[in-house]
């Protein structure tokens, strides 16, 4: 069976994630990538190659406190089996990771 994965980037698409969207797609194409949460919008530049076969995966949680956004990610991720969460950077999307991660048992 294939490890699958939730990631929670801050701003997504951004132009400065090059690198992250780069690591994203190898993991959506190898069927390991089962949602990306964004924990704002991206900044509304032209997208990297790329972002647009990540666009399915991806869900912008509103604007809330971490505590909010990981309450909502660990809603959503309830209903699928998803063996990790990984917070992209460490801030909020590290603190929205790790709560939905306490919550839902898993890593």
């Amino acid at each position: 069976m294939t490890t699958r994965l939730a990631v929670v980037m801050s701003g997504f698409p951004r132009t400065s994630e090059t690198f992250a969207v780069g690591e994203l797609v190898a993991l959506a194409r190898a069927g390991m990538l089962a949602r990306v949460y964004a924990t704002k919008p991206g900044d509304g530049a032209v997208p990297q190659p790329g972002v647009a076969e990540l666009m399915p995966l991806v869900r912008v949680l509103p604007e809330a406190g971490a505590g909010v956004q990981a309450g909502i990610v660990a809603a959503d991720l309830a209903r699928d089996r998803v063996d990790g969460l990984h917070g992209y950077f460490a801030h909020q999307p590290a603190e929205v990771a790790a709560r939905a991660a306490a919550t839902l048992g898993t890593g």
